[in-house]
C-alpha cells in the first residue's frame, strides 16, 4: 500500500515538474487570423501557408509581452521572445509599447502552397519532395518576404530548389 502511494505521490509530483508555464493551453477563436502590424490586435492575413503554419502562428500571436514580470513599460528596451513548437520556431521582437517590430519564422516540413508544387511537378516530373523548409520574415514597414527550401529526389540523386 505504502508503494503505490508513494508511486501515486511520485507521479502526481513530475507532472507538475515539467508543466510549461506560457503555452500549454491556449485557445483562439476560429476567425482569428495572424497578421503583422502595430498593433497587436490588427493584422494582415498571410496567403498561401500550411495550416499548421496557422495554427502555430494564431498561438503566437495571443502572447502579451505587456503582462510578463520581464516588461518594463517605462524603460526603452526591445524584447526578444523565442517560440518553439517541434522543429518549428517563431523569433518576435516587441518594442516597449509590447508591440511586434520583427518576426522571423523558421518551419520544417509543412505543405507546400499549390502552385509552387504544381511547378516543381512540371520541372521535375518523376521527383519526389523529400523535405520542405519554409522561412516567413516580417519587418516592421515592410512587406512580408516568404521562402521555400524544398529538397527532392528521384532515386539516388538529390536537388534542393529555393522558391
Amino acid at each position: 500500500m505504502k508503494t503505490c502511494i508513494l508511486g501515486l505521490l511520485f507521479l502526481g509530483l513530475t507532472s507538475q515538474a515539467f508543466a510549461q508555464d506560457e503555452l500549454a493551453l491556449n485557445t483562439t477563436t476560429p476567425d482569428l487570423e495572424l497578421r503583422f502590424t502595430k498593433t497587436k490586435s490588427k493584422a494582415t492575413k498571410t496567403t498561401q501557408i500550411s495550416k499548421r503554419i496557422s495554427a502555430f502562428q494564431k498561438v503566437v500571436s495571443n502572447y502579451d509581452i505587456t503582462s510578463k514580470q520581464i516588461y518594463t513599460p517605462k524603460k526603452p528596451a526591445t524584447y526578444t521572445v523565442v517560440f518553439k513548437e517541434a522543429n518549428n520556431v517563431i523569433t518576435n521582437v516587441y518594442n516597449k509599447k509590447g508591440e511586434v517590430i520583427a518576426s522571423k519564422q523558421k518551419f520544417e516540413n509543412v505543405r507546400l502552397p499549390d502552385h509552387i508544387s504544381v511547378a516543381i511537378l512540371k520541372k521535375y516530373p518523376n521527383w519526389s519532395v523529400k523535405s520542405v523548409k519554409c522561412t516567413i520574415e516580417l519587418k516592421e514597414n515592410a512587406q512580408e518576404n516568404i521562402s521555400y527550401k524544398i529538397k527532392i529526389t528521384n532515386g539516388k540523386q538529390s536537388k534542393v530548389i529555393k522558391a
